[in-house]
């Protein structure tokens, strides 16, 4: 399978207008030189002749006013919910995850009409644009129709929809591209939280994929790797171990009580308390694995520990955000249930469990430990803390 994609399971838009006024400084100029006299054939040539010369003049006035207009004017108007999201990644990257500054990476955003994209090689027919600016710098922004399907960086064709995903742009690469609908797609889609708030609910889809993209050089590039080393029955994803155990009703009872306990160990009153609970919930954890991930499943074993790190750390960013008095300014509870959305999906869920625990028992360097050079696993580091 190539080209593995880091996708948010969160499972559940016009013409385009800048909101800067344009001056009409080249019709004005026409109008001026249109209302003048001439009286003799000679003054009429010679008029005419200036007339030329004064329409060149008003063509290329008119192409600097309008470039300069352009780069005072506001942001497309569909964009201006997604400047609100990178600034809550800068938020997030500054103070919350503690990592530098970085390059954007590539992005397609689209809503029912455009694509919207800081592609350098644009398709031809793509039209310049004034777009939200990451962590402070412009970027060169372009915007095409879709004709309701999108090309990706891997020249795969999706049909566009609700989604939000971070992919290698080729196997192997340590490169990803972003792909997500913008604000008013996902609210004209009618996608709500009562917990969070609607505009919460979309910063917080972008803040788990957008994270992602910085773990891609080493997330990706080991997800590149389990797919090209092994043979799976099932789609190699976060969800695959629930898809091949959710039937079973013994395995299915004892993940969730495990996860509970997980839970309550974050609720717990007092640090000592919550790291009994948290022991207890490791322990189970690994009686789990040892139980059921043998023979072919073997590799359960590593992909367990993986997959509830990269999606929990996505979601314990989403809940710092959230929680931040900067960011979202919601009360952790309410924060919490709002992400957990029911506890559906077991990856997740008790990875975001593991994070949380882990942040209130110990004071962790998140951007080094799950953004760095390494590859950590959040059940090895909590049990180290729980020793």
């Amino acid at each position: 399978m190539a080209n593995q994609t880091l996708v948010l399971r969160i499972k559940f838009g016009g013409e385009n207008r800048h909101l800067g006024r344009r001056q009409n400084f080249g019709n004005n100029l026409m109008n001026s030189v249109t209302k003048q006299k001439t009286s003799r054939p000679m003054k009429k040539y010679l008029s005419m002749k200036n007339l030329v010369i004064v329409l060149i003049l008003i063509s290329i006035c008119s192409c600097k006013q309008q470039n300069k207009e352009r780069n005072n004017s506001e942001i497309e108007f569909e964009l201006v919910g997604v400047q609100k999201w990178f600034n809550a990644w800068k938020l997030t990257a500054n103070d919350i995850l503690k990592i530098q500054p970085h390059e954007p990476p590539l992005m397609l955003f689209f809503d029912d009409e455009y694509v919207y994209t800081n592609s350098n090689e644009p398709p031809k027919n793509s039209i310049e644009i004034n777009g939200p600016k990451f962590f402070g710098k412009e970027l060169n922004w372009t915007k095409f129709k879709h004709n309701d399907s999108l090309t990706l960086p891997t020249n795969q064709r999706v049909p566009i929809g609700l989604m939000s995903f971070t992919a290698p742009i080729s196997n192997g690469s340590e490169k990803a591209f972003f792909v997500m609908g913008v604000p008013l797609f996902w609210k004209n889609a009618k996608v709500t939280s009562k917990e969070l708030g609607d505009e919460n609910l979309y910063t917080s889809v972008f803040l788990h994929e957008f994270a992602h993209t910085q773990q891609n050089k080493i997330f990706g590039v080991k997800l590149d790797q389990f797919d090209r080393d092994n043979k799976f029955k099932l789609e190699l994803s976060d969800d695959m171990i629930q898809e091949d155990f959710e039937k079973d009703s013994i395995y299915t009872k004892k993940i969730k009580a495990e996860i509970n306990m997980f839970y309550d160990a974050f609720h717990a009153n007092n640090i000592l308390e919550t790291k009994q609970l948290a022991t207890k919930g490791l322990e189970m954890y690994n009686r789990r694995q040892k139980e059921y991930f043998v023979n072919d499943r073997a590799i359960y074993n590593t992909l367990d520990d993986f997959f509830l790190t990269m999606e929990g750390i996505g979601q314990y960013t989403t809940v710092a955000w959230l929680t931040h008095p900067k960011g979202g300014n919601l009360d952790i509870q309410k924060a919490v249930k709002g992400m957990r959305r029911g506890g559906k999906w077991w990856s997740q869920d008790e990875g975001l469990a593991m994070f949380l625990i882990y942040a209130k028992i110990s004071n962790p360097e998140l951007g080094k430990e799950m953004f760095g050079s390494d590859l950590n696993m959040i059940n090895q580091l909590l049990e180290k803390q729980l020793k």
